[in-house]
C-alpha cells in the first residue's frame, strides 16, 4: 500500500484567494477573469484515496511511463473545489500552492 492521503487544504465554505501567477483572459479580453487576488468560495471537498501500489493495466495490457518503468496505482490526496464566481472553478490538492484563505474561515 501507498501512504495514507492527505486531506483537503480547505474546508466548504471557506474563502481563498489565488496568489500565484497565472493570469487567464476570455478571448479579446484585456482584464483576466483569473489572476492574483482572484477570491472564490470553497463548494466541495473531496476525499483523497490511498493507492494500492500495483502496476496499472488497461486494454493494451500493462503501462509504462515515457522511461519504461511500471505505471503505479498511487495515493491521490483530497482536494477542495474553489468557485471563483465567472465560471471558473478550480481544483486544489493538498499542498494549496498559490492560495491562501481571504477571511470568513469557518473553523
Amino acid at each position: 500500500m501507498d501512504r495514507a492521503p492527505l486531506p483537503a487544504p480547505f474546508p466548504v465554505g471557506a474563502r481563498v484567494r489565488y496568489t500565484g501567477d497565472l493570469k487567464l483572459h476570455h478571448d479579446g479580453a484585456t482584464t483576466p477573469f483569473f489572476a492574483a487576488g482572484s477570491v472564490g468560495v470553497v463548494t466541495s471537498v473531496r476525499p483523497g484515496r490511498r493507492g494500492t501500489m500495483r502496476h496499472l493495466r488497461d486494454e493494451d495490457g500493462p503501462m509504462y511511463d515515457d522511461g519504461g518503468e511500471p505505471i503505479r496505482d498511487t495515493t491521490r490526496d483530497g482536494w477542495s473545489v474553489i468557485d471563483f464566481g465567472n465560471g471558473w472553478t478550480r481544483g486544489v490538492d493538498a499542498d494549496a500552492a498559490g492560495y491562501e484563505l481571504a477571511g470568513d474561515d469557518p473553523k
